[in-house]
């Protein structure tokens, strides 16, 4: 019999080595104009292990009348899913004597559908915000990555802008991540058969806000310790990920140089703190809302209502 640590183990490294193989599926079947012609290395890299994973499922695409766009990478995250759905009841069972019925074998399904829904949503929150701020910095990026970017955001913002017309880049995004909030409901309310829409709409809104405070949390890290690091050996001012950091990172440290002009003394400057400071507490705001929102419905859920 298995240990309780291992059978977390195991079960993150299933989860872990599913979502690699599915994002790699995912950037094959988005990024495909742009991977012969222009790409580098790494995206090559990508193509070529994409192409292996979805080698099995191409005539299955082509038998469903997929002849002139390739979703063998769509049927592959398909069948990864279900895969990890089937892990996720069989490693449990092999550490006690829970029986295999036909409810837990759907709990593992609904578990992995799940996740994978929660991943392309932190995925797709990730690509509306940086091309939000990619816009705002001037949209003066190359590269395929950022125009891979873009032409996600440009999708979801067409579909935003067809039912509300919006020239504000951050009414936008608000709007961007409503709209795949919404999606997200309707996706979960479909999967656990729940018709508790409005509580997976919030927990995907909050959820959303959090990923994009932990990722300007890490940039932010990592432009201040260039920054630092700068005073000894200077960045190169063209190279691409260089421009990046400080298109996500200087609009944050500016606005709130100008809301506490007096943490600045002399040639010492506290603003990044108190910018770290206010992302944290965000951070505990998102999290503490979904904690009261899991309360409630958890109590709703058990009073029927």
């Amino acid at each position: 019999m298995m240990t309780a640590p291992l059978q977390s183990f195991l079960l993150t490294a299933i989860r872990l080595a599913s979502d690699i193989a599915m994002l790699i599926l995912l950037v094959r079947y988005v990024a495909a104009p742009f991977l012969y012609a222009e790409s580098g290395p790494f995206l090559q890299a990508i193509n070529r292990a994409a192409m292996k994973l979805s080698q099995p499922f191409r005539k299955a695409a082509w038998w469903m009348g997929f002849r002139r766009e390739d979703i063998s990478p769509l049927i592959a995250i398909g069948a990864i899913l279900i895969a990890r759905g089937v892990f996720f009841t069989m490693v449990p069972l092999s550490f006690g004597p829970g029986a295999s019925t036909t409810r837990a074998w759907i709990a593992g399904q609904q578990a992995s559908f799940s996740m994978g829904a929660l991943a392309l949503l932190h995925l797709m929150t990730l690509v509306l915000f940086y091309s939000v701020m990619f816009a705002r910095a001037g949209g003066f990026y190359g590269g395929v990555l950022f125009r891979i970017v873009d032409d996600i955001a440009a999708t979801v913002f067409g579909h935003v802008r067809r039912v509300i017309h919006l020239n504000n880049l951050w009414g936008l995004l608000a709007a961007g991540l409503v709209y795949l909030c919404l999606i997200f409901a309707l996706a979960m309310g479909l999967l656990f058969w729940d018709i508790h829409l409005l509580f997976f709409w919030a927990f995907a809104f909050l959820e959303a806000l959090k990923w994009i405070v932990w990722s300007t949390i890490l940039l932010a890290l990592i432009f201040i310790a260039i920054s630092w690091l700068s005073l000894f050996s200077a960045p190169d001012d063209s190279n691409r990920a260089w421009l990046f950091l400080r298109a996500m990172v200087l609009p944050l440290l500016e606005q709130t140089r100008q809301l506490v002009p007096w943490m600045r003394i002399g040639m010492l400057d506290l603003s990044p703190l108190l910018l770290f400071l206010g992302l944290w507490l965000a951070v505990a705001l998102t999290g503490t809302l979904q904690a009261l929102l899991f309360q409630a419905y958890s109590t709703n859920t058990l009073f029927g209502m």
